[in-house]
């Protein structure tokens, strides 16, 4: 305590392990580190609050999303004293989720107020001195005396996370093709066209996410009993975690086309969206819900 922030030290020991007979991991090594992280909080905390644009869009609503369903873990590790998952769980991976958002877009001013409000209300039983300073400063001094714990307007829902986890496997499936191309030496590329499955997959898909409990192999049986394509079954049971994202045709279409002016700009070339019951391309095929068919051109 003559050496460093009590507050540093506070985050310290909350990271040093949870309630349990094991002895506590304190790194002092690491308080530097901690007290340069305290100090970005604060000034974040301060230069953003109450900035950013006035309209609100769809990436917005998955990042308010997802900080629903982070309030909601904060409050289940709290209750049990588990302060070490509260940091990793709801502190870190929230800050690599407004990267990933920041990155989308340019925030909003609803989406930065509830970053920080939320990051305030998490650590404030970890760092309380440094929160109370930050309340004071933007919420004024009544509120720092009775800080109330973060609500979002909306509960959670696991679909939208599903549909901007589509969104990241997208670019990686393109990114993956890019480099193959990039080896062939072909450096130009004109179009990116992302084809969404047909509506009939998706009822295959759900009806598949339905009988899972029943194995692939009597899953199969009954899909020719039903006259489903097996090539579509197949591609859909070897791609499991097309279920586990799985949403409808209309949403996954509307959210990607949503998200085109995005994979235009990391790619760098025109990207059409399109369903498969309309397409003309041959690739079209491959396409299983949650996992579009993609073609360069």
């Amino acid at each position: 305590a003559e050496n460093y922030s009590i507050d540093a030290i506070r985050f310290l020991l909350a990271l040093a392990g949870e309630t349990g007979l094991e002895d506590a991991n304190i790194e002092f090594s690491k308080i530097k580190d901690v007290e340069e992280e305290l100090k970005q909080i604060y000034n974040f905390a301060i230069e953003n609050y109450n900035k950013g644009r006035e309209n609100e869009n769809f990436i917005d609503e998955w990042f308010l999303n997802f900080l629903a369903k982070k309030i909601e873990e904060a409050e289940k590790f709290y209750e049990k004293l588990m302060f070490k998952s509260v940091l990793e769980k709801c502190y870190f991976e929230v800050k690599n989720a407004w990267k990933w958002y920041l990155k989308r877009v340019q925030p909003s001013k609803k989406c930065i107020n509830a970053y920080i409000d939320y990051l305030l209300s998490i650590l404030y039983p970890i760092v309380p001195h440094l929160i109370s300073e930050i309340y004071e400063k933007i919420k004024g001094f009544e509120f720092a005396l009775n800080p109330k714990w973060f609500e979002i307007e909306k509960k959670y829902d696991k679909k939208i996370e599903a549909l901007e986890e589509i969104v990241k496997e997208v670019e990686n499936d393109i990114k993956n093709i890019f480099e193959i191309l990039k080896k062939k030496k072909i450096e130009k590329v004109n179009k990116i066209k992302i084809i969404i499955a047909s509506k009939e997959k998706f009822e295959i898909a759900n009806w598949i996410k339905n009988n899972l409990e029943k194995g692939f192999n009597q899953i199969l049986k009954e899909a020719k009993e039903k006259n489903y394509n097996i090539k579509t079954v197949k591609r859909i049971l070897d791609n499991l975690k097309a279920l586990e994202l799985l949403t409808s045709q209309d949403l996954e279409y509307e959210y990607l086309n949503a998200s085109k002016n995005y994979f235009e700009q990391i790619f760098n070339c025109k990207v059409e969206i399109e369903k498969e019951e309309g397409s003309k391309e041959g690739k079209k095929e491959v396409a299983i819900p949650s996992k579009p068919a993609i073609l360069i051109e």
